[in-house]
């Protein structure tokens, strides 16, 4: 079964992670942002300057 894990990753080429929550609500509190912004950043995840991710992990 396969879940998603929602990341704030760096904005250079490596894309490390800053930070990893189960939910998009969890990452926004992690990171003092509002919900909206990360939601919109997933949903546009074409985006190669987007800081947030979604990864799919078993």
């Amino acid at each position: 079964m396969r879940r998603p894990v929602y990341m704030e990753v760096t904005k250079d080429h490596f894309e490390l992670p800053l930070a990893v929550a189960d939910s998009p609500y969890e990452l926004a509190s992690l990171r003092h942002v509002h919900v909206t912004g990360v939601l919109r950043a997933i949903r546009h995840g074409g985006n190669p300057v987007s800081k947030y991710k979604v990864v799919w992990i078993r």
